[in-house]
């Protein structure tokens, strides 16, 4: 090969490979990268309690407001059933997501739309909890 191509091909090597500097943003990255992961597995762990939302009628159903969007508010509504949930647990783990949740917006500097998540009308169809939606029920 010529020396010139060699060159070439070195050069454009040197040039695409990124600079590196230790600024604490590679422990910021992975530290935000764990603190995602952690909020994916609570909510995990949350829908695992709510489970499949049995029902016998409508009065069982409830809703649970779930997240922190930066604006403030949920960021939606979980649908469970009262009589099928260790109500305290789910209250518990519920208040330990949104701290969570919480602080990343701020440690983070996260921001959202600032829409309010309507809190649904729910109702028992079929033996499961669900959210209504002009006489159909989405789970």
């Amino acid at each position: 090969m010529k020396l010139s191509i060699k060159i070439g091909i070195l050069l454009a090597v040197v040039a695409c490979t990124p600079t590196h500097t230790n600024n604490g943003s590679d422990r910021k990255t992975a530290s935000e990268a764990e603190d995602r992961a952690r909020l994916e597995q609570m909510e995990l762990e949350i829908l695992a309690i709510i489970g499949d939302a049995e029902c016998g009628d409508a009065a069982e159903c409830r809703t649970i407001a779930f997240g922190a969007k930066p604006c403030g508010g949920p960021w939606r509504y979980l649908v469970y059933s009262a009589v099928d949930v260790d109500m305290d647990l789910l209250h518990q783990k519920v208040a330990e997501y949104y701290a969570l949740n919480r602080d990343m917006n701020q440690k983070y500097g996260y921001f959202s739309d600032c829409m309010v998540a309507a809190q649904p009308t729910v109702g028992c169809v079929d033996g499961k909890c669900g959210k209504i939606a002009r006489d159909r029920v989405a789970r």
